[in-house]
């Protein structure tokens, strides 16, 4: 699966890449996790354990049906850069 969310125009020739409007919660956890972790190729090792350590202590909570719906973070989401943006889901 090729990570990333398609930006307005489509993304690059030949890879595939998933939107929040068609990303199964899986698809979009991936792509989500993913994603930070390109972002984060420059952390030190205690850093990328510490963050690795963080994003597992979110999928058992997520596992454990704890924390916020992916419907409600996908209408925040998805209200990004509107005018009528929301606010974080609680």
């Amino acid at each position: 699966m090729a990570g990333g969310f398609r930006e307005a125009g489509g993304g690059a020739e030949g890879v595939e890449r998933l939107t929040p409007e068609s990303a199964s919660l899986p698809e979009f956890m991936y792509c989500l996790i993913m994603s930070t972790r390109a972002k984060t190729k420059h952390l030190a090792e205690p850093e990328e354990a510490e963050f690795l350590a963080a994003v597992d202590e979110g999928l058992a909570e997520a596992d454990a049906g704890k924390g916020i719906s992916y419907e409600k973070v996908r209408r925040w989401l998805l209200s990004w850069g509107s005018e009528k943006e929301l606010p974080p889901p609680k």
